[in-house]
Formats: C-alpha cells, structure tokens, sequence
C-alpha cells in the first residue's frame, strides 16, 4: 500500500507543470524566507547573499541542509492559510504540516484544506497496474 502511495506520488510531481523561472528582478535579502523553484517549492531561508563574482545564495531548507541556488531558483514565500473547505495552493506556498492534500494527476493542480473535514460523499478509488 505505501509503495502505491509512493508511486501515485512520484506520478504526481512528474506531471506537474515546471514552475516559471522568470527574471522578475526579485532579490532576496539575507533572512528571508523564499520558495526554492528548483525543489517543487521547498520553503528555505536565505543565509547568505551572493559574493562578488558569485551568482549563488546559501539557502537552509525544511532538512537543515544549506544549499547553493541561483537568484531565478528563488521567488517570495507565499502563505496559504488553510480552512475547512478545499482551496487552491499557490505556486510556491509554504503549507503547513497535517493538511488534507490533493493533486490532479493530469493538471497538477494541488487543493487542500484542514484535516478531520467531512464531504458530503466519499469515493475511492483504487488503481493497480
């Protein structure tokens, strides 16, 4: 049951549109969090401003682990405030851990909401290949 899970999962993010890495001129500051592109919109904070001659930031992910990114790897955070109801997630919003998540395998497109919320009918449906 966890490797489907898993799998459906990996599907997911495979079929998920590329996230934009537009120049739009965004600039981090040092401590500020951001939404890393690169890694489906990890949440990071930036520890370190490139150096001359350097076009990295040293980012530290949700792992701890301190990263090089380059500036069109990194857009602002977003805040998703959750409720009981299904909502859209923004590209690169921080979701907080627990939520009801689903993805549209075809699309990509996430919704979630708070846990522990009734639908008025439920469905299931099992796919085995």
């Amino acid at each position: 049951m966890m490797k489907e899970l898993e799998s459906l999962r990996d599907e997911a993010v495979a079929a998920a549109p590329p996230s934009p890495r537009v120049d739009d001129g965004f600039e981090p500051a040092q401590g500020e969090m951001v939404a890393v592109l690169s890694m489906d919109c990890v949440a990071g904070k930036v520890m370190r401003l490139p150096a001359d001659g350097d076009e990295t930031y040293a980012v530290r992910i949700g792992s701890g682990e301190i990263v090089q990114l380059g500036r069109l790897d990194l857009r602002p955070l977003v805040r998703f405030e959750p409720s009981a109801n299904w909502q859209e997630v923004p590209t690169g919003a921080a979701l907080p851990a627990g939520l009801d998540i689903k993805v549209d395998l075809k699309t990509g497109r996430r919704v979630a909401r708070l846990p522990g919320t009734k639908e008025a009918t439920s469905t299931a449906l099992i796919v085995r290949s």
